[in-house]
């Protein structure tokens, strides 16, 4: 109850996110997806392994656009700051590949364009520019297909910013 009312689900219209350790799913909502931690079919795992931070929280992509779109477009949070702190990037938290990790957001340019992201270990990616409101959800069930779900989420926004979509490099 308290994600619930801490992350304004209610409020946004989110009814198919849920607590999987926690509360039963949606009877209405689509049935959760089988993923698979390489081989192994990760379905009949305790959801309790994954309880930090947002683990557990299952949702439907559209539902996870909508909630990222609110929690940059002050929706979510009702001090202001809250996100501000949640993208400030420290020196320990800048990796090789992105542009810097805050807490829970990731920061990456596509283009010459700033976005922010996260991408779920399970095999889930949002990343959300701002500047344009352009946003792609993607997901594979398999973490051996996360590598190439970053590469179709990018290579989505270039095309999207009208940019020319011809390899990793350009992102």
């Amino acid at each position: 109850r308290v994600l619930r009312e801490l992350l304004s689900l209610e409020s946004l219209g989110l009814t198919d996110p849920w607590l999987e350790s926690a509360e039963p799913g949606p009877l209405a909502g689509p049935v959760r997806a089988h993923q698979y931690l390489g081989a192994i079919d990760t379905y009949a795992f305790d959801p309790s392994m994954d309880l930090f931070g947002g683990g557990g929280l299952v949702s439907t992509l559209e539902d996870m656009g909508t909630f990222f779109r609110a929690l940059f477009s002050g929706g979510v949070f009702r001090d202001p700051d809250t996100v501000s702190r949640m993208v400030a990037i420290t020196p320990a938290s800048l990796s090789a590949d992105e542009g810097g990790y805050g807490m829970g957001i990731a920061r990456a340019r596509y283009a010459g364009i700033d976005c922010v992201g996260h991408g779920g270990y399970w095999g889930t990616l949002i990343r959300y520019c701002p500047e344009g409101d352009l946003l792609v959800t993607g997901a594979a069930t398999s973490t051996r297909g996360r590598d190439m779900l970053d590469g179709v989420v990018g290579q989505s926004l270039l095309l999207l910013l009208g940019r020319e979509a011809t390899s990793a490099a350009g992102l």
